[in-house]
């Protein structure tokens, strides 16, 4: 018992002692070596990148005896000096919280940061993250498959001076990846051409075509131009094609076909210095009847949406029983993707 009561008064004197040696003095320096950590040392620089990812830059104070550890996932602690800069990427919408530490030999403070990620990320070249959506036409021989096609970027500035090239990887059998650079924004001054296809169709025949564009922004367009090579004045379509971020699929269906090789013609004037597009799945076929268009209630060929968003509609009931007299309208309920009578 006395043995026991001696540890006791021991340990209680250790931490007694050790205390006393953490208590500030008028230098704030301590009996251990070390010094109190003010929180307005610790400081973090932020900057957002491309593919969600951000840069975190420790700004903080630098003082001579305080080490600085950050931690991005909330679990382990990497020593994170003053200048110091890592990149994280992070996949998914949602908060994160990144937390930087300081340490002296006496002292420790904790400043927190919480990063924003507003959408998630897509990656441009995966076939799809949603292995049900539809990306383009699938029935028939594709006429594209083994051909050695060839690709020539057309770009120019604002008074039509052609100027380089934009940065770009890739073929057509693996998709063409490419980043818009200061073009002009007038048609056909960010021009790429698939050409040299050697695909030779029949003006007595009729196609289906399809390919995708997958765009890193909304609210841009594409002119897509299947024709013949040699003569601009004969296509299947010139049209100027709305995307929105993600894949967009451009699909047409029973095209008179027409005598000589297939060049295929596009241009991006318009969209943002910055923004990448990939164009992938070109495919081509004599037409076949499974090749169908499936309905997209969003599209903006779906005319009645902007009805349905905005209600402007009148809605009625005309009931009758079986001598034609009318009767009260059923019991329903609307929400105007769909209306239920009961």
């Amino acid at each position: 018992m006395k043995k026991n009561l001696l540890y006791g008064f021991f340990a209680l004197s250790m931490a007694i002692m050790g205390i006393s040696s953490c208590a500030p003095m008028d230098s704030d320096d301590h009996s251990l070596g070390g010094s109190v950590v003010s929180q307005d040392a610790l400081s973090l620089t932020v900057s957002e990148g491309a593919d969600n990812t951000y840069t975190i830059t420790n700004s903080s104070q630098d003082l001579d005896d305080i080490r600085y550890f950050i931690s991005t996932d909330g679990k382990k602690l990497e020593e994170f000096a003053v200048g110091a800069s890592i990149t994280c990427q992070f996949k998914k919408k949602g908060s994160y919280p990144v937390y930087l530490y300081a340490f002296s030999a006496c002292d420790q403070k904790v400043l927190s940061h919480n990063i924003e990620v507003t959408e998630n990320w897509v990656d441009p070249n995966a076939p799809t993250d949603d292995p049900t959506e539809w990306l383009g036409f699938t029935a028939g021989t594709n006429l594209f498959e083994g051909t050695s096609a060839t690709l020539r970027f057309w770009f120019a500035d604002g008074s039509w001076t052609q100027i380089a090239d934009p940065d770009n990887e890739g073929d057509v059998a693996t998709g063409i990846t490419f980043t818009m650079n200061g073009c002009g924004s007038e048609r056909w001054q960010a021009q790429m051409q698939v050409e040299n296809t050697g695909i030779v169709l029949s003006a007595g025949k009729t196609y289906d075509f399809s390919v995708v564009i997958n765009s890193s922004v909304d609210g841009v367009g594409a002119t897509v131009k299947p024709q013949k090579e040699g003569d601009d004045g004969t296509f299947f379509t010139e049209n100027i094609f709305p995307l929105h971020k993600g894949n967009n699929v451009i699909a047409l269906t029973g095209c008179v076909g027409f005598d000589g090789n297939l060049k295929v013609a596009f241009d991006f004037a318009g969209a943002p210095e910055g923004t990448v597009f990939t164009v992938k799945n070109f495919f081509i076929t004599e037409h076949n009847d499974a090749n169908v268009i499936p309905l997209d209630y969003n599209s903006a060929d779906n005319i009645w949406k902007a009805i349905d968003d905005t209600q402007a509609f009148e809605m009625s009931f005309w009931w009758a029983d079986a001598g034609w007299a009318q009767i009260g309208d059923p019991g329903f309920e609307k929400n105007w993707a769909a209306v239920h009578a009961c």
